[in-house]
């Protein structure tokens, strides 16, 4: 045990030093993957401006950023700093995107989050800017505490412990790590190009491949993986690409289990996801043109640029810029008249198109005291994530490290369970829990509570992007590159191979706009 422990500490001592320095942790397949077709496609931009005249090739005219969420104003941002002055468009009357804190939620003044809300150690790049910007991450996970996750699965509780023993490399989990181990190594060549048996798994459902492991294990293991992988990302397993859990689930029997690998959510933006964007907008202040209520209805060529339509307070208003920064989500952009047109790459088309994004929807419910942390064994479900087959799927606690004597529960709902609305929602929730342990039931306050559907929310659509059944291999490749020789970028969670679906995937991704277009 002590073995244990003090690996896990080295990896987490690593994982700071490697921030610290500004280096990023050992990357995944689909990272490596992206990082070589990223630098193809600078190559082949700057190989197209070149031959280009210098008015149309210089990189200082107007920029247009669509979305002001974290990308587009991180992208805002650098370029304010570099002294290049830059026009941000949000439909929206507020900023911030699908980071959105619900402040004095509690009558004790507790937040909570209707949006993001959890940063992993290896998130450098929110990490450092929340830093730059003055507002930092809060702890909420001991640097060496244990894998704390519970696996009601069936009417039987299990522990991460029960999935694997570090200390003798036993588990349920166990038996099929190594099988899960050899898939990983076997995704991409020397050259860092996907292989065959990587496309094959890239084709194979989720829950195909998921059956194939079960006669290898226990039952419970395979259902505790398909509701897991159905909250991180929002689909059936059925239509999720194998490669969601493969490239990124965690299979090092001698560690704790990371059902998501790297993925530890150690940390919160300081006083609520809100604060980052919030941050952005007054640290760019007069520097940059920030526009809200302006809808982008449509995009075209024109000249040496581009020419945008949008609907604002006072009617439709015709933008032309030399550069635009796409931010927005592919289930809005898909929307906008002109897209098909437009002459973008028959992949990136595609993916405009077809990228999956998950259902997922919050609730938020109020307590009456946090009873998880009592003498009741049946209630100490909250040190870390809860995942339930009773229908309310996944808990976990939102007031650590928040002050006073009540608590905050978070519910996430994925797929059907994120469609219906918030009664609904609630009640399964009571029930669920009264059943699976009365302590907790009981301490639910009804008449504090607060939800967020967002396939249903209009400027997204969906929660955050999610590779379905092909996509992994295909469009993952395309997404963040940019098109029309190097005019029109692409940034948002969606964009970023490491942290697709975090806000560090946003913020990544809007550093990476902002060289592009500074290196012209």
């Amino acid at each position: 045990m002590a073995r244990t422990r003090l690996f896990a500490r080295m990896k987490r001592a690593i994982a700071l030093a490697r921030r610290e320095a500004g280096l990023r942790p050992a990357p995944r397949a689909l990272t490596r993957r992206q990082a070589l077709v990223l630098g193809a496609a600078a190559t082949a931009a700057c190989a197209t401006k070149a031959r280009q005249a210098p008015s149309a090739a210089a990189a200082a005219g107007p920029v247009v950023i669509i979305r002001g969420g974290a990308a587009g104003h991180t992208v805002a941002y650098r370029l304010a700093q570099a002294g290049r002055r830059a026009t941000l468009y949000e439909a929206q009357p507020r900023y911030g995107g699908r980071m959105l804190t619900k402040r004095n939620f509690t009558s004790e003044g507790m937040f909570c989050e209707l949006g993001g809300e959890l940063v992993d150690t290896g998130h450098e790049a929110l990490i450092s800017l929340a830093k730059e910007l003055g507002v930092g991450v809060q702890r909420l996970v001991p640097e060496n505490a244990p894998s704390a996750d519970v696996y009601d699965i069936a009417g039987v509780v299990h522990r991460g412990r029960d999935m694997i023993d570090p200390a003798t490399g036993t588990g349920a989990f166990a038996k099929i790590a190594a099988v899960i181990a050899r898939d990983q190594d076997s995704l991409l060549t020397a050259d860092d190009e996907w292989t065959p048996r990587a496309r094959a798994l890239d084709a194979m459902s989720l829950k195909d491949y998921l059956e194939t492991l079960r006669p290898l294990t226990e039952d419970w293991v395979i259902a505790a993986l398909d509701l897991a992988y159905l909250g991180e990302y929002g689909l059936p397993a059925a239509e999720q690409s194998a490669l969601n859990l493969v490239d990124i689930i965690g299979v090092d029997t001698s560690k704790e289990f990371s059902v998501y690998g790297d993925s530890d959510e150690a940390f919160r933006i300081r006083g609520g996801s809100s604060a980052l964007p919030d941050a952005l907008v007054a640290a760019i202040g007069a520097r940059a043109n920030l526009k809200d209520r302006h809808e982008l209805l449509a995009i075209a060529r024109g000249g040496d640029g581009l020419r945008l339509s949008m609907k604002g307070p006072d009617g439709v208003v015709d933008v032309a810029a030399e550069h635009v920064v796409l931010a927005l989500p592919f289930t809005r952009l898909r929307q906008v008249a002109g897209i098909e047109t437009l002459g973008l790459s028959p992949q990136k088309l595609k993916a405009v198109n077809e990228l999956g994004y998950g259902v997922n929807s919050k609730l938020m419910v109020a307590t009456k005291g946090r009873p998880w942390r009592g003498a009741d064994p049946m209630a100490r479900l909250f040190d870390g994530v809860l995942y339930s087959d009773r229908g309310m799927q996944c808990m976990w606690e939102t007031s650590r490290g928040q002050e006073g004597e009540g608590g905050v529960l978070t519910n996430f709902l994925s797929s059907e369970a994120a469609l219906g609305d918030e009664a609904g929602a609630y009640a399964t929730l009571e029930c669920a829990l009264q059943e699976l342990s009365p302590t907790l039931g009981e301490a639910l306050d009804p008449k504090t509570r607060a939800s967020m559907f967002w396939p249903r929310h209009p400027f997204a659509l969906g929660s955050y992007s999610s590779p379905r059944v092909g996509q992994y291999t295909t469009l993952l490749d395309v997404v963040a590159a940019p098109e029309l020789g190097g005019r029109l970028h692409f940034a948002g969670e969606h964009t970023s191979a490491e942290h697709l679906g975090f806000m560090n995937g946003a913020v990544d991704s809007g550093e990476r706009v902002a060289k592009e277009l500074l290196r012209g």
